[in-house]
């Protein structure tokens, strides 16, 4: 019975974690930012077992049975994640709108971001009786979680406004590949040789998509200019903390069986706080002028929320790897708004570099997942 108590409670956590992530994906994702593939052994009845229970934070209270929701059709769950992709790449465009000759502060848009999610979840946490802040024993792994969710999001923000759309969106999308190097440091998982190989492989997507002008010169795009770096240095941080977010919560969390709503409302929380006390030190937060900048705003923190609605039902009808895969229409959706909105044709090195940290990301989805299933059949 004790075996069969731990299982629950450690399938809970999974996907406790696995809710987290889609929080991060702003960027595209406001990111995302996601690291779904890391969890592609979940099971879709388990994620219903925590959406629906309103009391999830006990695993003893967990029914023994859960009922899982069956889709009204066909593929519904990819669906869904398809949706997902296209809200976070809408925000990203939004984003990338806002006072397109002067760019606003990212601190500004994320506190707006911040405010919208939390106006919007919390008549909901009211009505499901879902502890706003969570527990006393959770709020400590929930504060790290937040800090570092929300400085990814304010990095990713930095990113989107100051280099191409979809160059940003794919250099973020890289961030699967540091889980598994900080899986490796942090909790010595397995990394084999050819997890290092997908590793290189992404690397050398970024490198096309940064130009550094020691290997590339000037081309005439701004590309190798100062702006550029910083901002791709910006998008490498963001999928570098999404992942060491994503690692805290696999190392600090098990047991606590925090609901998802609960980690989206404190992220919220503390990447408002954060913001404010950053931007009283600093410049102050002033309001875009009247007119389409506040409606694109708006559109961030709407198209944000909407994205982790439409991700998280994906799972209760979809396996985690399925889902990973789907994930990659946030590349395509970028490439395809920064033609039609910015007018900007992407180089043969974009897509080059593109096609490199898909590659990657979907190639470690499937390894993960082979090994997953692997494992079942020699149960």
């Amino acid at each position: 019975m004790s075996g069969e108590t731990g299982s629950e409670s450690s399938s809970e956590t999974e996907v406790t974690i696995e809710a987290q992530e889609v929080q991060n994906g702003s960027v595209s994702h406001d990111h995302t930012v996601s690291h779904i593939d890391e969890l592609e052994d979940i099971e879709t009845s388990e994620t219903a077992n925590l959406v629906e229970d309103n009391n999830a934070t006990s695993p003893e209270t967990a029914p023994s049975q859960p009922v899982v929701p069956k889709p009204c059709c066909p593929g519904l769950g990819l669906f869904y994640a398809f949706c997902s992709c296209f809200f976070f790449s809408s925000a990203s465009l939004c984003v990338k709108l806002i006072s397109k000759d002067h760019p606003m502060n990212p601190l500004e848009i994320t506190l707006v971001r911040h405010i919208i999610t939390g106006l919007c979840l919390l008549p909901v946490m009211i009505y499901l009786q879902v502890p706003i802040l969570g527990q006393p024993g959770q709020r400590m792994i929930l504060t790290f979680r937040g800090l570092t969710g929300a400085t990814a999001l304010c990095f990713s923000y930095y990113a989107i406004q100051h280099m191409p759309l979809a160059d940003a969106a794919v250099v973020i999308f890289s961030s699967p590949i540091f889980t598994g190097i900080f899986g490796r440091l942090c909790l010595k998982e397995h990394y084999g040789l050819f997890d290092i190989f997908l590793t290189l492989v992404t690397f050398a997507g970024v490198v096309l998509i940064a130009r550094p002008p020691f290997l590339f010169g000037g081309d005439g795009e701004s590309y190798g200019s100062t702006e550029h770096l910083l901002a791709t240095g910006s998008a490498f941080l963001t999928a570098m903390l999404s992942a060491l977010a994503f690692i805290i919560m696999r190392k600090s969390s098990a047991g606590l069986g925090i609901h998802y709503l609960v980690q989206i409302m404190f992220l919220s929380v503390i990447g408002a706080i954060l913001s404010v006390v950053v931007l009283a030190a600093t410049s102050g937060f002033t309001l875009p002028p009247c007119g389409t900048d506040r409606y694109f705003l708006i559109a961030v923190g709407l198209g944000g929320l909407g994205g982790q609605i439409f991700m998280t039902k994906s799972f209760l009808y979809e396996k985690a790897h399925a889902v990973a895969v789907v994930r990659t229409m946030d590349i395509v959706f970028a490439f395809i708004f920064q033609y039609l909105f910015l007018h900007h044709i992407p180089t043969w090195l974009s897509v080059g570099g593109a096609v490199l940290v898909a590659s990657g990301t979907v190639g470690l989805t499937i390894k993960k997942w082979y090994v997953s299933s692997k494992a079942s059949g020699n149960k």
